[in-house]
């Protein structure tokens, strides 16, 4: 029988890796899959040599539909997962902007309170002097 398609299952591709970490390797293993001679040859005059050619085309058929679906199942994980990465990205990188506002907020507030509390000092040595200037003044 002539095969449209030749199949080697000890000829694989590994699959590809989704994530740095081991346990988030999608190892897919796909046969090699490849057209040889056309089955329209000389044997396709007869009915029974038309049969055959069909039969063969429809195998080859089936056996590219059936790749076709398994490439369409890994290409929805994959899609799936770059979309949940990009979704983790986002939400990190919204993190760092609020803990960086969050710093800023509390630096802020920290410089804020060093002032008041400089100015205040400033204020209770003023008004110390002028009391002692003051007393000064009716003594002397």
């Amino acid at each position: 029988m002539d095969r449209a398609v030749e199949k080697h299952p000890r000829r694989t591709r590994p699959r590809p890796r989704v994530s740095r970490r081991t346990d988030q390797c999608h190892r897919t293993r796909y046969p090699e899959s490849r057209t040889t001679t056309c089955c329209f040859s000389q044997r396709t005059r007869t009915p029974a040599g038309a049969t055959s050619a069909i039969d063969t085309l429809n195998s080859a058929i089936s056996t590219v539909a059936s790749l076709r679906a398994s490439f369409g199942t890994v290409q929805n994980r994959l899609e799936s997962t770059i979309r949940s990465l990009a979704v983790a990205i986002l939400n990190t990188a919204a993190a760092e902007s609020q803990i960086r506002n969050v710093d800023f907020a509390s630096e802020t507030a920290e410089l804020t309170r060093n002032q008041v509390l400089q100015q205040t000092g400033v204020s209770v040595l003023g008004q110390a002097n002028v009391s002692t200037h003051s007393a000064l003044q009716l003594l002397g």
